[in-house]
């Protein structure tokens, strides 16, 4: 029986125990942080609060950024350097459109009162709430618009901040009297370790038990798929892979250490870069990838493309790879609101078991029972 064969049933049934369990809300905040994955996340609970801390916001970060989540009602005397934030949260911002994707997988999307940029929003439930006005488009960064989060009066308003000059920017926001929290799930470098912060967006929902089994489900579930396809792969063929694509004068491919080539190692596939010990993205020459990928198997992630003609109009030089010749590219925009965006940035982030078994279909079986993924047709239909 292939791998495909064996490994899809089983994820499948995870998922619809999981569909089938009856969640659990409205509990009290009892958690400590206990994560396995999560590496710049922590906290810990006294006396019904819970002390957060995000250690690594951005790459060169100096100071952790420290918050506490304060029950309703209660009052309390604030520490020196922790923001104050009343949980539970019955509105946000979501400036990061993955924020989306976490109160989406707690069927908390109709919270959402803002959004950072609406083009690249997947969830139905907000963009129809972004066409009927009830969730409304703010900016994100140093772009977001402070008069008008004040007008959308959210809870709590989540962002990014990717450097000093944007974490002074949302610095502003709270100077305003805005309550803002500052995630860094984007500096993870785990599959595992990104879709663990559903857990924090259970404590600020109330939902912290939903929160824990979901994630118990996925990391389940991504944990017996990863080590059937590393079983395999030790077996057999090990497949070779490219990512990525030029983008003005530099091809960014993921580094050795990055959350892509672990993702890649786990679905029992040879990433080509594996041996860089970078975790972000290492930019390189089309002649100097072309060298090294000329006849890799498979090439994932090709810009935005939805066709190999529309790559060979930006360089007719991507028909000297083998992946290209033999048709074996494929893109993560299987599922877009509309172009430009896809939802394996929204709702992927925080299922990569999915998104591995889009991986393991792709490496070890047809490549034709995919969520995420799609192979790319020689002209766009």
């Amino acid at each position: 029986m292939s791998l495909v064969r064996r490994v899809i049933p089983f994820f499948l049934t995870s998922f619809l125990l999981l569909a089938c369990k009856e969640p659990q809300t409205g509990s009290s905040v009892m958690a400590s942080s206990g994560f396995r994955w999560a590496k710049t996340l922590s906290w810990e609970t006294r006396d019904s609060v819970v002390h957060l801390t995000v250690s690594r916001p951005w790459k060169g970060a100096r100071e952790a950024l420290h918050y506490a989540l304060v029950p309703q009602g209660r009052n309390v005397q604030p520490i020196p350097g922790e923001a104050v934030i009343r949980i539970p949260v019955r509105s946000a911002a979501c400036l990061v459109t993955v924020h989306v994707g976490y109160m989406r997988a707690l069927n908390a999307a109709n919270s959402v009162v803002a959004v950072g940029d609406g083009r690249y929003v997947y969830d139905s439930l907000v963009r129809a709430g972004l066409q009927s006005g009830k969730v409304i488009q703010v900016g994100s960064g140093s772009q977001a618009e402070a008069e008008k989060l004040i007008a959308a009066h959210p809870d709590l308003i989540l962002t990014n901040a990717i450097d000093e000059q944007e974490f002074a920017s949302v610095q502003r926001l709270a100077g305003a009297g805005l309550p803002v929290l500052v995630t860094a799930e984007w500096m993870e470098d785990h599959p595992l370790a990104r879709a663990e912060w559903v857990r924090l967006f259970g404590l600020l929902l109330g939902k912290e038990r939903e929160a824990d089994s979901l994630f118990k489900v996925i990391e389940t579930s991504y944990l017996a798929l990863a080590k059937q396809a590393r079983d395999s792969a030790s077996h057999g063929h090990r497949p070779t892979v490219l990512m990525g694509a030029p983008f003005r004068d530099a091809w960014f491919v993921p580094g050795g250490r990055s959350f892509m080539a672990r993702f890649l190692a786990d679905a029992g596939a040879d990433y080509l870069w594996a041996d860089d010990t970078t975790v972000g993205g290492v930019p390189l020459s089309l002649e100097s990838v072309l060298s090294r990928a000329r006849n890799a198997d498979f090439w994932l992630h090709p810009s935005d493309w939805h066709s190999l003609d529309e790559g060979l109009k930006q360089d007719t030089r991507f028909r000297e790879f083998a992946a290209f010749q033999n048709g074996n590219v494929y893109n993560n925009n299987a599922r877009e609101a509309q172009r430009g965006f896809s939802d394996y940035w929204e709702s992927g982030i925080v299922n990569p078991h999915r998104v591995l078994a889009d991986y393991v279909s792709i490496f070890h079986g047809r490549g034709d029972s995919l969520f995420y993924y799609h192979r790319l047709p020689a002209v766009a239909p």
